[in-house]
């Protein structure tokens, strides 16, 4: 990506620009100070409301600060058009040791701007694919192979789904992010417990509703110690992005994530520009409720006999499905403000 010191800085002038506004909207007050001087040189000050001067009420200073920012951010989705509907594949990179970095987690995602929906899909990361030039292995080889025009390749070829555009995010970005956003309300159905001194992982989260900080949710999306392993991991993974998608950023945060940002380049890369890729965060901070399907894909688990390791294994009868479901998603009728709540009673009541 270029231009990658002035993006930021744009943008940074941007959030401290918005800050000055709210700075300004808290000073301003009508309420203006008078002062009488009694005859025995006393004075008393008070306080009240000059009606014949002050014609119109000023607006609230944090409606103003929301009108604005949402006014810049509306400027600022509109510098960049982003085929709608776009097919994203959203990557979590472990490169914490200095190694060729491999793919640690991998959503495929169809993002409807239009129709504020998303269809949001796990790939595991152990399932055997031909990765041209290196034969059959785990498809997160692919990124430590040939990075991301590999990757999309592979994943293009596997699963017969055209990819517009890829994004990495790694670790410490993950975390970041996630902090800066102020934590993610998660369910937890049981305690998640792991230990590992090789490599410092120490996994301790009890069940029960809670506000996971940056490191507390990069754990909730990285456990898979128990009798589901990888499935139950990629549906951690499907739920805090639902989680996610459906909780508002507010206003205060944005200036937060402003500040983060030059920050957070270290840790992002993807094949749309820095430009391109704040105009389309600004289109999905702009929408305020998504509807979110998550799904996950048929196969098993086994020991492949010819070189030992443990891999996934696609159900070609279920990939076939999954394809027509993946078509059918850009067809899908949008329900009404009325179906839409029914059917959301309905699926809460199955």
């Amino acid at each position: 990506m270029h231009g990658r010191n002035g993006v930021w800085a744009i943008f940074v002038v941007f959030v401290v620009a918005i800050g000055g506004i709210l700075v300004s909207a808290r000073v301003y007050n009508p309420a203006v100070h008078v002062q009488f001087t009694g005859r025995s040189g006393n004075t008393v000050t008070t306080q009240r409301q000059l009606q014949g001067f002050v014609k119109t009420v000023p607006p609230d200073p944090e409606q103003l600060l929301e009108n604005r920012l949402r006014q810049a951010l509306e400027d600022l989705a509109q510098g960049n058009q982003v085929r709608d509907p776009s097919t994203v594949l959203l990557i979590g990179t472990d490169s914490r040791h200095g190694e060729a970095a491999r793919s640690d987690a991998m959503l495929l995602t169809r993002i409807h701007f239009a129709q504020k929906r998303a269809l949001v899909v796990s790939l595991p990361r152990d399932t055997r694919v031909y990765i041209p030039r290196y034969g059959y292995t785990k498809i997160n080889h692919a990124l430590a192979f040939g990075d991301l025009p590999l990757l999309k390749h592979t994943v293009e070829r596997v699963f017969g789904v055209p990819i517009d555009h890829a994004v990495v995010v790694d670790f410490a970005g993950f975390i970041e992010l996630i902090d800066v956003l102020g934590g993610v309300q998660v369910h937890l159905e049981k305690a998640l417990d792991y230990d590992d001194a090789t490599d410092g992982t120490h996994i301790h989260l009890r069940p029960g509703q809670q506000r996971l900080d940056g490191k507390e949710a990069l754990d909730y999306v990285r456990f898979r110690h128990d009798a589901f392993a990888d499935t139950g991991r990629m549906q951690r993974q499907r739920n805090l992005l639902h989680a996610i998608a459906s909780t508002p950023i507010p206003i205060e945060r944005w200036w937060a994530l402003g500040m983060a940002l030059p920050r957070l380049s270290r840790h992002i890369r993807s094949d749309l520009s820095e430009f391109a890729l704040l105009s389309e965060v600004a289109k999905i901070a702009l929408t305020s409720k998504w509807t979110v399907t998550t799904e996950g894909l048929r196969g098993k688990n086994k020991v492949d006999p010819t070189d030992g390791l443990w891999y996934f294994y696609l159900d070609d009868d279920g990939l076939k499905q999954w394809r027509r479901e993946w078509m059918a998603f850009d067809t899908a009728v949008v329900p009404s403000k009325e179906n839409a709540k029914a059917s959301e009673q309905s699926s809460r009541e199955r």
